[in-house]
């Protein structure tokens, strides 16, 4: 019975080949197909990779240019703003009004709400993108002395550089042009 049973299961295993072998498709052409199916899909796959990314990099260089828009306009109404404040300041210096102070003290919240912030420049070193020199004076080397108007700035972007003086050690120019001025007197006397 075993013998009959191993025959049996035999010949099935046979007929199953022969189904294989008799249907159209062979083991090599799915094997192909497959193949091809998975570089589809990679490709696609990294079509959509590309597609995020494009997204993402756009969705980011739209937030810079709006926050770009944003301070450019800011920087603008504060452009307009600061002759207005920078003339009661200097009334409330001739005049020392309580009320002058009180509208003084209101635009700079109004200026500090738009990011707009007071660039620092007594005693700091002179810089040509914070602070425009009008003149030189005598007193600490290449450091701002007096501020003649104050400069802002949001963030990094200057709105208006401060209009400063500038130290410099005079006392050794006129050495030096007092020294000039003897050898010149020896050039007239020969």
């Amino acid at each position: 019975m075993k013998d009959h049973e191993k025959i049996k299961n035999e010949s099935a295993d046979r007929d199953t080949q022969k189904d294989d072998n008799n249907h159209p498709c062979s083991c090599g052409d799915l094997e192909k197909e497959i193949e091809a199916l998975r570089e589809e899909n990679q490709t696609i796959s990294d079509q959509m990779k590309r597609a995020v990314a494009d997204y993402r990099n756009l969705e980011g260089r739209m937030l810079k240019e709006k926050a770009a828009y944003i301070t450019y306009a800011e920087s603008k109404v504060a452009r307009q703003i600061l002759p207005v404040l920078d003339n009661l300041e200097k009334a409330q210096e001739s005049i020392n009004n309580e009320g002058i102070g009180l509208i003084i003290a209101q635009f700079n919240k109004v200026l500090e709400s738009l990011g707009v912030i007071e660039i620092e420049a007594i005693g700091k070193e002179f810089d040509p993108v914070f602070h425009e020199s009008i003149d030189i004076e005598e007193g600490p080397e290449n450091r701002v002395t007096t501020v003649l108007e104050k400069g802002y700035r949001i963030g990094e972007a200057v709105i208006r550089p401060a209009k400063v003086k500038v130290g410099k050690s005079l006392s050794n120019n006129k050495k030096d042009i007092q020294s000039e001025d003897l050898s010149n007197s020896d050039i007239k006397e020969d």
